[in-house]
């Protein structure tokens, strides 16, 4: 931008609209000069309430350990511009807050139809299994509303003491998550 000028702004948003009279703009830099850098913070008002489903805990027993890990690379603040035509843009951000959790078939089923989930594992860590069923680690971008997650989802299923396998499995999962959507390995017997 050209220096020694003032620079209004508007910042419209799922959150909340800045300033919040309409069709008004702050004035967020006046005079700069030339080679300077003006930093301006706002603060929105409103609030996003996570979409997910409700999720609760209970507890697994089997023959097999489940390990769950998620490395959170980064996140993409998302939006469109009016100047450029509507065109959706995106930019590097802290990575957003996600839900995961491991629930067997009937859970999984009730995750998609928005009810309300028992989980025998939230957030990772190690979980006792029944290897013998299927069961599903979900990732969830739930609590964004407009910055996708980019990570990795790792698990190793490994036999117990009293297992009918001797090799432990592992997997890992690239995902690119939009806000509101999900990725789930499947663990199959």
């Amino acid at each position: 931008l050209v220096a020694d000028r003032e620079y209004g702004f508007l910042v419209t948003s799922k959150l909340g609209i800045f300033p919040e009279e309409e069709n008004t703009l702050t004035i967020g830099s006046s005079g700069i000069a030339a080679g300077e850098t003006d930093l301006i913070v706002v603060e929105l008002s409103g609030r996003k309430m996570p979409s997910g489903v409700e999720l609760g805990q209970t507890d697994s027993d089997g023959t097999a350990t489940l390990e769950v890990a998620r490395s959170d690379e980064s996140g993409r603040v998302l939006g469109a511009s009016w100047r450029y035509g509507g065109d959706g843009y995106g930019l590097l951000g802290a990575a957003p807050l996600l839900d995961t959790f491991v629930v067997d078939g009937d859970g999984y089923d009730a995750f998609l139809a928005g009810e309300a989930v028992e989980a025998v594992l939230v957030d990772g860590g190690e979980v006792s299994v029944d290897p013998s069923r299927y069961w599903y680690v979900v990732v969830h971008n739930s609590w964004s509303s407009v910055t996708a997650a980019v990570g990795t989802l790792s698990t190793t299923l490994s036999p117990g003491k009293d297992a009918t396998f001797d090799d432990e499995a592992a997997a890992e999962l690239r995902y690119r998550l939009l806000p509101g959507e999900h990725v789930a390995l499947e663990l199959a017997p």
